[in-house]
């Protein structure tokens, strides 16, 4: 009888939600274009870190919102992204921070951002918000998929 209990309340439960995240997991990645690029951009610099684009990638048609010179230690860092090329009016949208190191140090992916008129922030649901705590120099990237096309655009601020 105990033996049963303890299968109910702490092996089932563990069970099921291996089986769920299996699901959700295979669901998503099933959709074409969906992934998360984790590898950091190529290092050099002044301040150790230079955004190399990816192939297809240019630099006009996209710009960061909102970026600011300098945070303070544990600011959070808003920022929203504009799009003025009009093939991407539809995309995924990634904004990634990395450190000196080449590190991610956040990322972030917003799937579907449309809009229909010009001048609308993206993302949808509101700015891209994190917070950073040690000081340094950082480089955030902002890029907008669609269709095999990519369009990005790096900002770099420094943390004091």
């Amino acid at each position: 009888m105990a033996s049963r209990r303890i299968f109910m309340i702490f092996v089932l439960p563990i069970i099921l939600s291996l089986s769920l995240a299996t699901a959700v997991m295979a669901d998503v990645l099933d959709k074409p274009g969906r992934e998360m690029q984790m590898w950091p951009p190529q290092s050099s610099g002044v301040h150790g870190t230079t955004y190399v684009p990816g192939p297809h990638s240019t630099d006009d048609g996209i710009l960061i919102m909102g970026l600011s010179e300098s945070y303070r230690a544990g600011g959070q860092i808003v920022v929203g992204v504009s799009v003025s090329d009009a093939t991407f009016d539809c995309g995924d949208l990634y904004i990634t921070i990395y450190d000196s190191d080449n590190a991610v140090l956040a990322q972030e992916a917003f799937f579907e951002q449309c809009f229909a008129d010009a001048g609308i922030d993206l993302p949808a649901e509101g700015d891209f918000e994190t917070a950073v705590d040690s000081p340094g120099s950082y480089v955030i990237v902002a890029e907008m998929r669609h269709g095999g096309e990519t369009i990005s655009t790096p900002g770099e601020f420094v943390v004091e």
